[in-house]
């Protein structure tokens, strides 16, 4: 799981929004949402939104050490987790992995598909009137992309 930002065109100006993208390595699809802001409620809602779309959780789930998730690195690899990111794990029951600080390549993955959903569905600059309206219509496309011939 990584987030990328994008350019999109909102009440006729031009305004930057994350994306969620959700990659599954062995299949080589993904999903991804839009949503106003990083922080802990959108991130959240957005995961569920995925899990309820494609009708179960994944096992495991990698992060980077996001604040939502993460609030302080400790040393040897530990972590303290926000209240609401353990009680969403415990919720769902998903096994959660931290990237090691300033290792993204350890979700390379994930990299290279927030790059690939910014180059064939974001750009150029889509124009987005109701944010929960344009995050439904990714479904189709999202799904349609796995027919696409792969290397």
């Amino acid at each position: 799981m990584d987030f990328g930002t994008a350019s999109f065109k909102y009440q006729s100006k031009i305004i930057d929004l994350p994306y969620l993208v959700v990659s599954f390595p062995f299949s080589n699809t993904f999903y991804f949402q839009v949503f106003p802001s990083e922080n802990t409620e959108c991130l959240l809602e957005r995961l569920q939104r995925i899990f309820r779309h494609i009708g179960g959780v994944p096992t495991t789930i990698r992060f980077d050490n996001l604040s939502p998730a993460v609030s302080k690195i400790m040393g040897k690899g530990a972590r303290k987790l926000t209240d609401t990111f353990v009680r969403f794990v415990l919720h769902y029951g998903f096994r959660y992995e931290f990237c090691n600080p300033g290792k993204e390549n350890e979700k390379g993955h994930v990299e290279a598909m927030v790059k690939y959903v910014r180059n064939n569905f974001l750009l150029p600059e889509c124009t987005v009137a109701n944010l929960d309206h344009f995050n439904k219509t990714l479904w189709n496309k999202e799904e349609e992309d796995r027919y696409r011939v792969h290397y």
